[in-house]
């Protein structure tokens, strides 16, 4: 084979395999071959941010126009945090190309959207407008496209979920703590700055996943609460009514853990916070979400083998 031949598909198979998950490739331009490019940007806390990449990163995936182009961690509204740190941690950049380092990079403008005018740009977009060739749509997220159909539907089957489960496992990760030979789940209960999810979606939550093991295994779940307000009334009784299976996590324990927890746990009972919503991105399975509770804010995800939908309360 010509040499300058073997050469050629040597760089076009590099290419391919240099955006991670085969997620778009290149033209003979050095551009990505999707008509709408996206990044994200943001200035908020570190489960608002990572949701926010992974959203558009999964629209790019489940969507042929979009392409997203990665755009590092830099700083965070809230929480002192070393963007570098969390970048590795995350590792939610694995592999992909950023917008920085396209191939005269230079010649595209950056069009910052957020709130009103990202709502109007998806309207227009999705309405069959026209993305600009040389322009990089820098967005605080995806999900209000992706949360909705048809995309919301294609997600708890995506296998590109389990690719992202492995780039985020490939980086060291702190020790969960949890108790060996045990049904390990995770409740998270975010009562501050977000939305407040009742009492009783918890103890249903709960309750769901404890006669869920219990009916297929001997041993009773550990229930490990992860919350910042554990002076809240339903903790406190449920500590007090079920001692031997609560746990509560010092309160040294970094996000990174805490996050870390969110992933690997046998099951997971999500807060409505970014957080939560982050670590769906990495997750295997156990997925337990209250449709009542996403009302107005996250579009209800559709039942599958990740998530499990309590019903909603009469």
């Amino acid at each position: 084979m010509n040499i300058f031949l073997t050469y050629a598909l040597l760089h076009v198979w590099l290419v391919v395999l240099f955006v991670c998950g085969y997620e778009f490739t290149l033209d003979e331009e050095g551009r990505p071959n999707r008509e709408c490019l996206l990044t994200q940007h943001g200035k908020d806390g570190f489960g608002h941010q990572l949701e926010g990449k992974m959203s558009c990163r999964l629209l790019g995936v489940l969507a042929p126009r979009f392409a997203y182009l990665h755009t590092p961690f830099v700083q965070f509204e809230h929480g002192h945090l070393d963007s570098k740190v969390v970048e590795e941690f995350t590792n939610a950049g694995a592999d992909l190309l950023q917008w920085a380092h396209l191939k005269d990079s230079k010649k595209y403008k950056i069009e910052s959207l957020n709130d009103k005018a990202l709502a109007a740009w998806w309207k227009r977009i999705l309405s069959g407008g026209k993305c600009e060739s040389d322009v990089i749509y820098s967005l605080d997220n995806c999900w209000d496209v992706l949360y909705r159909p048809p995309y919301v539907t294609m997600m708890g089957n995506a296998t590109q979920i389990d690719l992202f489960r492995s780039s985020y496992l490939s980086t060291p990760k702190p020790a969960t703590g949890f108790e060996s030979g045990k049904i390990n789940i995770v409740v998270h209960i975010r009562r501050f700055d977000g939305y407040d999810d009742s009492a009783s979606y918890f103890e249903r939550g709960i309750k769901y996943l404890n006669d869920t093991h219990t009916s297929s295994s001997s041993s009773l779940p550990i229930f490990w609460i992860e919350s910042d307000d554990p002076s809240w009334p339903f903790i406190v009784d449920l500590k007090k009514n079920h001692p031997t299976q609560v746990r509560e996590p010092s309160a040294s324990d970094s996000i990174f853990v805490s996050f870390h927890r969110f992933v690997m746990a046998d099951g997971f009972i999500m807060s409505h916070s970014s957080l939560s919503f982050a670590a769906s991105y990495f997750r295997k399975q156990g997925m337990v979400i209250s449709n009542h509770s996403c009302v107005g804010l996250r579009y209800d995800l559709t039942h599958t083998e990740r998530w499990t939908r309590l019903a909603t309360e009469k």
